[in-house]
């Protein structure tokens, strides 16, 4: 009977592979290449994303902080303007105005002379 071990290879015949493991092992690995690629692919893109996210969130609570503040700025505005009741306070509304003591023009208060001094003059 002819087996497979009396048959005799023809020339063009490719050879048998020499072990089935390193053959699997040569088949998985290059399964494995392209899996790891697209996987850290994946986490690249996920995590740019999440980036993105956070980002976001970032932006958003830094945006309602500005609006707090600025209710915050308008309420001390208000709360001056109501402070304000008389006339004599003009020294006070020109240092707030002024804080660097720069003048436009001198105040009522700065204008007026004592009534002593006047009659010592005539």
């Amino acid at each position: 009977m002819n087996s497979e071990k009396d048959k005799k290879p023809a020339e063009n015949a490719l050879p048998e592979a020499s072990n089935e493991q390193i053959e699997q092992a040569g088949q998985s690995s290059g399964n494995t290449i392209m899996e790891v690629s697209a996987y850290s692919t994946t986490l690249l893109y996920q995590n740019a994303a999440h980036s993105t996210g956070i980002m976001y969130q970032n932006s958003v609570s830094n945006q309602n902080n500005l609006n707090i503040l600025g209710q915050a700025a308008a309420n001390q505005g208000v709360m001056q303007i109501y402070s304000i009741n008389t006339l004599t306070d003009t020294v006070y509304i020109d240092k707030i105005l002024n804080p660097g003591n720069v003048r436009l023009a001198p105040t009522q208060l700065e204008n007026k002379q004592p009534e002593n001094d006047n009659k010592d003059e005539k």
